[in-house]
């Protein structure tokens, strides 16, 4: 948007908050014929992109605009970058959630196979080590362990007469 900063009814400054206010996105571009450092300080404050001086010079114009437009471009690219950046980072965090769940099932899977291998070498205690595993787990329970101890728990209970192999 190119506005001036005299008009009837509303002045460029008041448009520009306004239409800020509204479309915060848009490219504004401010012109005056009675330039003041303080009303191109104050129209920069309020988001105009270009402060420009008429007589315009239609070169000086054309670029003005020109810039406004690449910074809109660049603005839009980073928006894009910034939403595609958010989806990859979701999708490799799930990836990444069930690899770490097939990774603790295969570490569950082989403290099992341990335990079997405690259990086998003594008839009379088959199955004593999964029976510590659910008194353990019942114990750690009613104290109110957080999953995360409870899975360190079925790996201590499953495994804790590893030395007698």
């Amino acid at each position: 948007m190119i506005s001036d900063i005299r008009m009837p009814e509303m002045n460029g400054l008041e448009l520009l908050k306004n239409v800020k206010a509204v479309r915060p996105d848009m490219m504004f571009i401010i012109m005056t014929a009675y330039p003041e450092i303080e009303m191109a300080v104050e129209a920069i404050r309020l988001g105009a992109n270009d402060f420009v001086i008429k007589p315009v010079d239609l070169e000086l114009m054309v670029f003005s605009v020109k810039k406004a437009l690449e910074q809109k471009k660049m603005e839009e690219e980073i928006e894009f970058y910034h939403k595609n950046l958010e989806k990859l980072m979701e999708e490799r965090t799930s990836k990444l959630r069930e690899t770490l769940l097939v990774l603790k099932k295969s570490h569950l899977d082989s403290v099992k196979v341990l335990a079997g291998a405690i259990d086998a070498k003594d008839p009379c205690t088959r199955g004593h080590s999964d029976r510590v595993r659910r008194m353990s787990m019942r114990i750690g329970m009613k104290m109110g362990f957080s999953d995360e101890r409870l899975e360190n728990l079925v790996f201590g209970a499953l495994l804790h007469d590893i030395g007698e192999i």
